[in-house]
């Protein structure tokens, strides 16, 4: 019960909401252009290293949308519709992962080196901040998933996940 205050102080702290409006960048490969799921351009990197900088435990869907699509039945629509999530979000997460790590790294430092206790607290609480507007886009990239897939689509991905085939 503590932690779910906690995490709701921080949510209300830092004010972000799920409808939060952010710039998309143009789309620059059309459906037209595209004649398999499989062309889709998803972030293609191993990214499991963002894992650690989450409030909670990550949902990681994207390596079985990367690589499963045609298995799932996915078609270029859906994918469509997963790949707006990426191309709006993605680098975002990315950023925050990177700031957290830095901050994480600076808080090590201080606490190893006998650093000020009041910029001690200060870097726990924006660290605090940063996991949970991370833990929100993750959110948001499970339920940009689920509302582009039907619901045997989206029970095949939990499967494939469940059972760590990807």
């Amino acid at each position: 019960m503590r932690k779910l205050i906690i995490i709701s102080v921080i949510l209300f702290t830092v004010g972000i909401s799920f409808g939060e409006n952010t710039e998309i960048t143009e789309n620059t490969q059309t459906q037209e252009e595209t004649t398999s799921v499989s062309e889709y351009r998803l972030p293609s990197e191993d990214d499991s290293y963002l894992n650690r900088y989450f409030l909670v435990e990550r949902f990681n869907f994207l390596p079985i949308i990367r690589d499963r699509a045609e298995e799932i039945g996915i078609t270029i629509e859906q994918m469509e519709e997963i790949k707006k999530f990426y191309k709006e979000f993605y680098d975002l997460m990315v950023e925050k992962a990177n700031e957290i790590k830095e901050k994480e790294d600076e808080l090590k430092k201080l606490v190893l080196e006998g650093g000020e206790a009041k910029r001690i607290k200060q870097l726990i609480v924006d660290i605090a901040k940063l996991k949970a507007e991370l833990t929100i886009y993750n959110i948001k990239e499970v339920r940009a998933i689920q509302n582009a897939l039907t619901e045997n689509q989206w029970k095949k991905v939990l499967e494939l996940a469940q059972s760590k085939v990807f």
